[in-house]
This record gives structure tokens, sequence and C-alpha cells, in this order.
């Protein structure tokens, strides 16, 4: 058995649409954290009563990753599904492969596809390079559109409980986990097209500065300060045209990761920059 999680804001429509393709996969729980949305909460409400699905609603936008964090805590399972809402599960998917992988691993990925044709976006691959890898790949880092997560490690991890409201909350989750000695995984084996739907977002601009803001904020935690001072440049330098202001951030106490980290695991490093 198994429970699927989903975060949603204003897309009544492309919620609906996800619903619809987890169907075949008959999930015992399905778990809808509504961000201020009385429209979505109407429309979950007129859905057939043995889809299992469970309402949180709120009345405040707490942001994807929190209300991520708020459904997998509801959820009945261990073996958890979380899916963006703007996704649709693609047919030929394993989700048994998946949810056995969790035996062995924290973390598993899916493929995800910019569209029905297997066409890939190379942003949201958990690679640096050769980005149109097939088969299974341990990772350092994850891209949170689709994941199965053990439900006991992610919160042991501290899940996405301080997570922005927008950005970086995959990265900081990998890092916790990294840092306990559990592994993630990548594998195609489950496929989704990730529409990426507009709908609920906030100007550029702000989402641009909190995203900068969070992203330095991890580097000041977890790396030791010349890293995470030559990291943050590097990030202000990339954000910069859409943030319009430079941020820097700086630790109250040690790094998470000491140079001895960083060498034994040269994948730790790579997530200060990317």
């Amino acid at each position: 058995m198994f429970s699927t999680v989903v975060t949603t804001r204003k897309r009544p429509s492309a919620l609906r649409h996800l619903l619809d393709s987890l169907k075949p996969f008959a999930c015992h729980d399905i778990v809808v954290v509504v961000n201020d949305c009385p429209d979505t909460v109407k429309m979950l409400r007129s859905r057939p009563l043995d889809e299992n699905i469970k309402i949180i609603a709120l009345n405040q936008n707490i942001g994807a990753g929190r209300g991520k964090h708020r459904g997998i805590e509801a959820a009945q399972n261990n073996r958890v599904l979380v899916i963006d809402d703007d996704a649709i599960v693609l047919g030929g998917s394993d989700l048994d492969y998946c949810l056995n992988k969790l035996n062995d691993y924290s973390l598993v990925q899916g493929l995800i596809l910019a569209d029905s044709k297997k066409k890939r976006r190379s942003f949201e691959q958990p690679f640096w390079f050769r980005k149109n890898r097939s088969g299974d790949h341990d990772i350092s880092y994850f891209v949170g559109a689709i994941h199965f997560i053990n439900r006991d490690d992610f919160l042991a991890a501290g899940g996405y409980a301080d997570a922005a409201e927008y950005g970086f909350e995959e990265l900081e989750l990998s890092l916790n986990l990294l840092s306990r000695g559990k592994r993630l995984l990548f594998t195609d084996k489950f496929r989704i097209h990730h529409k990426r739907d507009s709908g609920g977002r906030r100007d550029a601009q702000t989402v641009a500065a909190e995203m900068l803001d969070k992203r330095n904020q991890i580097s000041a935690k977890y790396f030791p300060i010349p890293v995470a001072l030559f990291a943050q440049l590097v990030w202000n330098i990339k954000l910069l045209p859409k943030a319009r202001k430079i941020i820097f951030r700086f630790a109250d106490q040690g790094s998470v990761f000491g140079y001895r980290d960083l060498i034994r695991n040269p994948r730790l490093l790579s997530r200060a920059f990317a």
C-alpha cells in the first residue's frame, strides 16, 4: 500500500487531470493540501467518494514545500508518492518497482518529461551532465515534481518543515538525508508529463529574491565559510537579473559538512553550486 500527496493552489483543472491519471494505481489514500483556494476544495468535494481523497484546506498560502510536509504527515502509509498538481502520470509507469526501491533508498525520483513524446527539460533532471540518462542512478539531489519518499526517513530528516514559500526545499532535504547516510535514486521506470501550469504563481521578482535568500541560507548552514561565500557569490550573479538585489547569509554556528565530508563525497561539494 502507498499514499499520494499533492499540494495545489489555483489549478483546479490541472489537478483534475492529475487525479484522473492516478486512477489506475489504486492509491490507498490521496492527501490534497489546498493552499487558499475555495474553488479547488469545491471541485474535490464533488468527486466520487471512493477515490479516498483527504482534503486539507488552508485559508492561507504556506507554499508548496510546507504544504507537502503537512500532507506527508497526514499520509496513512510509510511509502508516499509526492507529485505536483500540474503533472500527469504517463502510461507504462512501474509503480511497484519504485515502491520496492524504498526498501533500500529513502527517496526515489521518477523521470520528468516536458511532453508525452519523451522530451526532457534539462533543469528538471538531477544530473550535471548526460541529462538523458536511462535506467537507475544514485543521485545527491532530486527534482520534486515526482518523488517517492520513505515517510519515516523524511520526517527524521526534517522534511519540508522549514521550506520557503517557493524554492530549494528539495536541496535541503537531499542534504539532510545525505548527512544521515541515506541514499537517493533516480529511475526512468515511473514517468510524468510536467505541464508547469503558471496558475497560482506570484510575480517573478519576488519569487527570485526569496529563492536567492533561501539558497544562501542553505549555503551558510551546510558548507564551510569559504565554500559558502563563494557559492553565495555564484548564486547572487545567477539570480541578480531576476531578483534585482544582492543577498548574503552567514551561519550562527558551525556548518553541517566539514572539508573532510566534501573530500569523501564530492557530490556534496557539487550541491553547493547547483
